[in-house]
């Protein structure tokens, strides 16, 4: 499909360059101020695939921009899209944190060593929640674990000094989600 966008005075022309620019030093949001400099850009008559071009971007995003632009500066910032709900609230985050630093073995498993299956496991069985192993290695780094070094991706347990640490990082903070949703 054929965009007719118009360019130069034509595109946006209640707006002037200097009102653009105006909006963009005061503007705070990245985004927001990439879209600005691109209506900068279509305004003094540059084609999109030029604009597309010194911003490395796609020509489809950037028409979308203008031609969303051309309908009003009032589309200037992004939706907010908050992703599905957590699956696990904070306190239970804090207490797989808990888990992971006591290990699976004082847990009932027969290992000394958490892996995704046995970490999925375990939170259906105390939770029942169900999550999808390979899902776990986000979960593990989101709540702080780390990772051992030697062994192929599986998470060591912290020092004494790293498990301090842990606790005061993620004390209170709800940002982590399970899934790799979006953060609130």
């Amino acid at each position: 499909m054929k965009w007719n966008l118009p360019k130069g005075d034509k595109f946006l022309p209640d707006v002037s360059i200097d009102e653009l620019k105006a909006l963009h030093k005061a503007e705070k949001d990245p985004k927001a101020r990439d879209r600005l400099l691109a209506y900068m850009a279509r305004k003094k008559g540059h084609p999109v695939r030029k604009i597309a071009d010194d911003f490395n971007s796609t020509y489809s995003t950037i028409r979308d921009w203008l031609v969303r632009a051309n309908d009003g500066l009032d589309r200037l910032h992004d939706i907010k899209r908050p992703g599905p709900p957590r699956r696990l609230d904070a306190a239970q985050m804090a207490g797989i944190l808990e888990d992971l630093l006591a290990g699976p073995r004082r847990l009932g498993f027969e290992t000394d060593v958490w892996t995704g299956k046995i970490l999925a496991e375990h939170i259906k069985r105390k939770h029942g929640i169900s999550f999808v192993p390979r899902t776990m290695q986000t979960l593990i780094r989101e709540v702080g674990f780390r990772h051992a070094k030697a062994g192929p991706g599986h998470p060591r347990p912290a020092s004494g000094a790293e498990k301090k640490a842990i606790k005061k990082k993620t004390a209170g903070s709800p940002r982590t989600t399970p899934t790799g949703a979006a953060r609130s």
